[in-house]
C-alpha cells in the first residue's frame, strides 16, 4: 500500500524486483490498511470488504500478467530495465500513457537508476552526477509551474530559450545555467537513445548556454594557519576544526561525520568503511 497510516482506502501498488532493479507498478485498487493482511498480501476476507475476492482475484491475474510479461522479454538473453519492463506492462495490460507524462516518467526511471549506470570509461556514476540531476529535475518543476507541461516533442528552440530566460530570471550564473542546460541534453539523449520521439531542437546550435571562464577561490596555508589561530567559543572551535580538517584532506563535509572511524594513529584511512 502506498500509505499504511492513513484511515481511507489507499492506493495498492506491486512492487517487483529483479536482478538489483526494482520498479513499482499500480494496480489500479484501493483499500483501507485496516482491510489489508500484510502477511498474505491480500485483502482480507471480512464482511465490512465485499469486494474483497474480486480485490485478490484482480491482484492474483495482474501477478501472471507481470511473470508473462517479464518472461516475454527474455531475461535470460537481454538486459531488462525499469523503463523497458514498465513500457511492457502498460501494454500488457492495456493501459496508455499521457503523452504528458512521458517525460517525467523517463525522467524519474533515468535518476532512479543512475547507480546502476557507468559512464564513457566504465565508471560508475558518482553520487555528486546522480545530484546534479535531481538538481536540474528541481529547476524543470519550478519552470513548468510557471510555464506548460513539459514534453519531449515540445523541446524545442523556443523551449530552450524560454528556459535560458527562466534561469537568468532566478539569477544563476552563466556556468550554471550551462550546467543545467547540458544536464537536461543528457536526459533528452538518452530518451532518444531508449526510442523515445524527441524534438531534435537540442542539437541545434544556440540552445545551449555558453560557459564564462571562472576564477577559484582558496586559502593559502598562510590563511589557514591564521583561522586556526583564531580563539573561539567551544561550539564553534569544533566547526573551525572540521572546516581545517577538511582543506587539509580534501574530503567534503559531508564525510568528516565518519573520520574518527578510519583514523590509525596519525594517518587517515581512506579504506576503512
Amino acid at each position: 500500500m502506498r500509505d499504511k497510516k492513513v484511515n481511507k482506502p489507499t492506493p495498492i501498488n506491486c512492487v517487483i524486483r529483479w536482478n538489483g532493479n526494482q520498479m513499482i507498478f499500480s494496480t489500479g485498487l484501493s483499500i483501507t490498511p485496516k482491510h489489508w493482511d500484510i502477511k498474505k498480501q491480500r485483502a482480507k476476507l471480512m464482511l465490512s470488504l465485499p469486494d474483497a475476492p474480486h480485490i485478490n482475484k484482480a491482484l492474483t491475474e495482474l501477478k501472471g500478467i507481470i511473470s508473462e510479461t517479464y518472461l516475454s522479454l527474455n531475461p535470460a538473453v537481454n538486459n531488462i530495465d525499469p523503463y523497458t519492463l514498465k513500457d511492457a506492462l502498460n501494454k500488457a495490460t492495456n493501459r496508455t500513457k499521457e503523452p504528458l507524462s512521458e517525460f517525467w516518467e523517463f525522467l524519474d526511471w533515468f535518476i532512479e537508476t543512475a547507480s546502476t549506470r557507468t559512464n564513457a570509461e566504465g565508471i560508475t556514476l558518482s553520487y555528486r552526477t546522480v545530484q546534479r540531476y535531481i538538481s536540474t529535475k528541481n529547476i524543470l518543476k519550478d519552470y513548468e509551474k510557471e510555464n506548460s507541461r513539459l514534453t519531449f516533442a515540445g523541446m524545442d528552440f523556443d523551449f530552450f530559450q524560454d528556459l535560458r530566460n527562466f534561469l537568468a530570471a532566478k539569477d544563476y550564473s552563466p556556468n550554471t545555467m550551462a550546467k543545467h542546460t547540458e544536464t537536461l541534453k543528457s536526459f533528452i539523449r538518452a530518451a532518444d537513445g531508449k526510442g523515445i520521439k524527441v524534438n531534435p531542437a537540442y542539437l541545434a546550435k544556440g540552445t545551449g548556454t555558453k560557459r564564462k571562464q571562472a576564477f577559484d577561490v582558496y586559502l593559502t596555508e598562510s590563511d589557514l594557519s591564521k583561522l586556526a589561530a583564531v580563539e573561539l567559543s567551544p561550539k564553534h572551535d569544533r566547526v573551525r576544526d572540521m572546516f581545517l580538517v577538511s582543506c587539509y584532506t580534501a574530503l567534503r563535509f559531508s564525510d568528516l561525520t565518519s573520520v574518527a572511524k578510519s583514523i590509525e594513529g596519525n594517518y587517515i584511512n581512506p579504506h576503512c568503511s
